[in-house]
C-alpha cells in the first residue's frame, strides 16, 4: 500500500515537471519569434534605407550629367551656330545670284529663258534618272549657305526643293558641288567640303587661301536626297569648283585653282580617288561643266564675267578654246557656272548663274 502511493506521487511529481518544462518550451517559442521578426523588421529598414539612399543618390548623378550633357550639346550647337556661313554679307556671293536656263538641240547654239528657276543660289549641277531630273546647287535663302535639290518630274518645268542630308558631314560645310550618275542608278555627289573652316582662317588674305589644302569629297544616295558615309576624294592647295568626268575607265577632274590655270586630276579606281596629272592651259576659263556630246567632250566655262564659252579636248588631257560663244550678258551683269545635261529628246538642257551687279551693291550698301 505504502510502495503504491510512493509510485504515484512519484508519476505524478514526473507528469508536472514535464508539465512545467513544456510549458517553458512553449514560452520560449514565442520569444524567439519575436526577436526573430524584430530583427528581420529591423534589416529591412536597414535595406529600405540603403535601397532609397541609393536612388535619391544615382537620380542626382543622373540629374547632373543630363544639365551636363544638355550643356555640352548647347555648346557644341553654339559652336555650330557660329561656324555656319551666310553669303548676305558677300556682295558676289550666292545669296545675290539668281538661277536661270537655256536650251538647245546642238550645244552650240543657246536659247535663253528669262524665267528664274531659284533665287539666292549658287554652282547648279545636275543629273537625270528615269526621267526625274536631280538639280543640286549652294542654297543661300535660308539663314546660312547649304546644300539643297530640286526635284522636277517635268525635266525642269517645276521644282519641289529638299535639303540635301549628309549622313556624317555637315550640310553648311559642302559647297561647289557636282553630280554624277552611276551606272547601278547611284547617285554620287562631288563636293567642296570644309569651306566654313577654310573662310575662317583665310581673313582677308588671299594668299593663304591660295596655299592651303583644300578637300573635295563624295557621297553617294539611292534617293537624291539622303546621302551617306563621305569619303575624300582629292586635296590640293587653294583648289575649288569640282567637275568629274567620266571617261570609261578613267576619270577625271577639272578643278579651279584662284589665280591659277585650271587643274586636271585622274582616277583610275571609278572615281573613288583622284591624284594630279598636269596643270591646263587654261588661263581664263574657271567654273566648268562637261558632257558627252557626239562622241567628243563639250566643257562649258565661264571665260569672263561676261561669257560662257566653249572648250573641247578634256578627254585628251587639254582644253582648247572652240571660239564659240555659248552666252554672253551685258557688263552690268556676271555669269558663272554652268550645268548642262541632255534630255530623253536629246536636247540639251543648261542652268547658269546671274549675278547682277546693281542689286548686289544695292544691297551691299
Amino acid at each position: 500500500m505504502d510502495n503504491s502511493q510512493n509510485l504515484t506521487q512519484s508519476n505524478s511529481f514526473k507528469i508536472e515537471n514535464t508539465n512545467k518544462v513544456t510549458n517553458t518550451e512553449a514560452n520560449k517559442k514565442p520569444r524567439i519569434l519575436k526577436i526573430v521578426l524584430f530583427l528581420s523588421l529591423i534589416l529591412l529598414l536597414i535595406t529600405i534605407t540603403g535601397i532609397s539612399s541609393y536612388l535619391i543618390t544615382s537620380q542626382k548623378k543622373t540629374n547632373v550629367e543630363k544639365e551636363t550633357t544638355a550643356d555640352s550639346n548647347k555648346d557644341d550647337e553654339e559652336d555650330s551656330e557660329e561656324k555656319r556661313f551666310s553669303s548676305r554679307s558677300d556682295p558676289k556671293g550666292p545669296y545675290f545670284q539668281k538661277m536661270y536656263s537655256a536650251t538647245s538641240t546642238n550645244g552650240i547654239q543657246w536659247t535663253i529663258s528669262n524665267e528664274l528657276i531659284f533665287d539666292h543660289t549658287s554652282v547648279p549641277t545636275a543629273v537625270i534618272r528615269d526621267n526625274i531630273l536631280y538639280l543640286y546647287f549652294v542654297d543661300a535663302s535660308g539663314d546660312y549657305d547649304t546644300l539643297s535639290v530640286g526635284i522636277s518630274l517635268d525635266f525642269g518645268e517645276t521644282f519641289e526643293k529638299y535639303d540635301v542630308d549628309f549622313e556624317n558631314f555637315n550640310e553648311w560645310e559642302a559647297v561647289d558641288p557636282s553630280a554624277e550618275l552611276l551606272s547601278d542608278g547611284t547617285i554620287r555627289l562631288y563636293f567642296y567640303g570644309g569651306f566654313n573652316n577654310d573662310l575662317e582662317n583665310q581673313g582677308d588674305d588671299e594668299v593663304n587661301w591660295d596655299s592651303k589644302t583644300h578637300s573635295i569629297y563624295y557621297v553617294e544616295s539611292q534617293d537624291g536626297i539622303k546621302f551617306g558615309e563621305s569619303y575624300l576624294a582629292y586635296q590640293d592647295e587653294g583648289l575649288t569648283d569640282p567637275d568629274v568626268i567620266q571617261k570609261n575607265k578613267e576619270w577625271l577632274m577639272i578643278i579651279n585653282k584662284q589665280n591659277h590655270p585650271l587643274q586636271l586630276a585622274v582616277s583610275s579606281d571609278s572615281g573613288k580617288t583622284f591624284i594630279f596629272s598636269e596643270d591646263l592651259e587654261v588661263q581664263s576659263g574657271g567654273c566648268c561643266d562637261s558632257i558627252l556630246i557626239n562622241n567628243e567632250y563639250y566643257t562649258y566655262c565661264m571665260e569672263t564675267f561676261q561669257k560662257l564659252s566653249l572648250y573641247k579636248g578634256i578627254e585628251n588631257g587639254h582644253l582648247e578654246n572652240s571660239n564659240e560663244k555659248i552666252i554672253t550678258v551685258s557688263k552690268d551683269k556676271e555669269i558663272s557656272h554652268p550645268a548642262v545635261i541632255q534630255l530623253p529628246d536629246k536636247s540639251f538642257l543648261m542652268y547658269y548663274q546671274i549675278l547682277e551687279k546693281n542689286d548686289s551693291t544695292e544691297h551691299d550698301n
